[in-house]
């Protein structure tokens, strides 16, 4: 499986503090089946990380874990806010993209209100030549009270990005609810962790697939964990969705599992 958002570089943002906490998430991951970390640490204003570091950090990270003997390769990113899109040059955001060389730019969708702008700024970024991944859209109320602004950033090229916390129900009933939404209406293409901590309340990819699986959704699981973000860090198209909805009983799953948030 591939991760392309985790906040595994040491001491740029609210991540893993120190190296220790970078090798203990990689070697979770490793134990879930995770092959590649995308390192995408905050890309905003409250954060001191510059684009040009990232490619070196991401290579230092990779190289401990190989003196670890954890098989997991980290490649650098970053998970971009909308306030610095137009502050970020082409060559910058080559670099803040996933796996650092490619077209698809992980960005970030507000914690609070989603500001009218925010299309505005997708748009601006594709007509860049970059391909906006939204990251977590299910968690925010904006997107929820108004699903049509999501689908049509998804209509208009946009790629939608689920937390695997979300899948589990561990983001909260109406973000599992909205969640399932975007899977059953084929709007939402990658599954990723955002794991900050290794020890953090952030679910696998791993219990994300088993949470689909067991409803006969393996291909979709693949599909979302596996085939499209390998594809995404080669700067390759998606593939093809996998035929198939979800099956009855995957909302009463979801909803139940909400509860525990």
């Amino acid at each position: 499986m591939v991760d392309i958002h985790t906040h595994v570089l040491p001491g740029l943002d609210d991540g893993a503090p120190e190296r220790d906490a970078s090798v203990e998430i990689a070697r979770q991951a490793a134990s879930d089946g995770v092959r590649v970390l995308v390192a995408t640490p905050h890309i905003r204003e409250d954060y001191d990380v510059r684009p040009e570091e990232l490619a070196e950090r991401s290579a230092e990270i990779d190289a401990t874990l190989r003196e670890h003997g954890l098989p997991v390769n980290v490649l650098p990113g970053g998970e971009v806010a909308m306030t610095r899109v137009e502050a970020l040059d082409d060559e910058q955001m080559r670099m803040v993209s996933l796996a650092g060389r490619t077209r698809y730019v992980l960005l970030e969708t507000p914690y609070g209100r989603v500001p009218s702008g925010f299309e505005k700024t997708a748009f601006a970024l594709q007509l860049r030549g970059f391909t906006p991944v939204i990251a977590h859209p299910e968690r925010n109320e904006s997107f929820r009270a108004r699903p049509e602004r999501l689908a049509a950033l998804v209509e208009g090229g946009a790629l939608v990005q689920l937390t695997a916390s979300a899948i589990t129900g561990g983001e909260g009933r109406d973000t599992a609810r909205f969640a399932l939404t975007l899977l059953e209406d084929g709007q939402a293409h990658v599954i990723a962790s955002d794991v900050h901590r290794a020890t953090g309340r952030r679910s696998s990819l791993a219990d994300a697939r088993e949470v689909l699986e067991r409803r006969g959704l393996g291909e979709l699981a693949a599909w979302m964990t596996s085939e499209v973000p390998a594809r995404l860090i080669a700067d390759k198209a998606p593939p093809a969705r996998p035929a198939g909805r979800p099956k009855r009983g995957l909302r009463g799953r979801l909803r139940r599992l909400g509860g525990r948030a």
